[in-house]
């Protein structure tokens, strides 16, 4: 309307009018959205709020609750860092495990400041680092694994006389698997016939 030359007026006269009962008794914003709208007529709060809404709140609870568990299942917690651990740094842009450094410190639970080898300072999240194992946890693996080796089963005799095959062949290192494969047949239009 062109008379109403402040249209925050024209606005606030429309409001008025959705929020008001017709005579069914609804007014035409609940009949077009299923709840009252608020406006500067006075009404109750409960009025305002919506029949399912708490239903609503409660599947949306549940929903979250279930997404959790779900998560839960799978999710493991991320190992604490120390001052002075080497870790590898994930590159934001690549996506790859290339930077190297050191931790410097802790600034929250899951956040810690790393220097890299390249001198640069940078706040990183747990998720973001890889600890790298130091030398001396390395040569701890393969002292280990030197003392206490894989035994395999000894076979006897009278296996070696009922199958025919060697000790080897039966280790699974040694066993292979080959993956089938299907037998392609050539059409009898394209085989020469002479």
């Amino acid at each position: 309307m062109k008379k109403a030359v402040d249209r925050d007026d024209f606005q606030k006269s429309l409001l008025i009018y959705r929020s008001t009962p017709l005579q069914n008794g609804l007014s035409p914003a609940h009949m077009l959205m299923g709840r009252r709208i608020r406006s500067n007529l006075p009404v109750s709060e409960d009025l305002l709020t919506p029949k399912g809404a708490s239903k609503v709140r409660k599947e949306k609870e549940r929903q979250k609750e279930k997404q959790k568990q779900l998560h839960d299942r799978t999710a493991k917690p991320l190992s604490t860092l120390k001052h002075g651990d080497r870790v590898r740094v994930r590159d934001i842009n690549t996506g790859t495990w290339r930077q190297q450094g050191h931790v410097e410190e802790e600034l929250s639970p899951r956040s810690y400041k790393v220097r890299t080898e390249g001198g640069l300072s940078l706040r990183r999240n747990r998720t973001d680092l890889r600890l790298q194992p130091t030398v001396e946890d390395t040569a701890a693996q393969e002292v280990e694994l030197q003392q206490d080796p894989l035994e395999l089963p000894e076979l006897s005799n009278s296996d070696h006389a009922d199958n025919g095959q060697t000790a080897a062949s039966k280790s699974p290192t040694a066993e292979r698997l080959v993956r089938p494969q299907r037998h392609i047949k050539p059409p009898q239009r394209l085989i020469e016939s002479c």
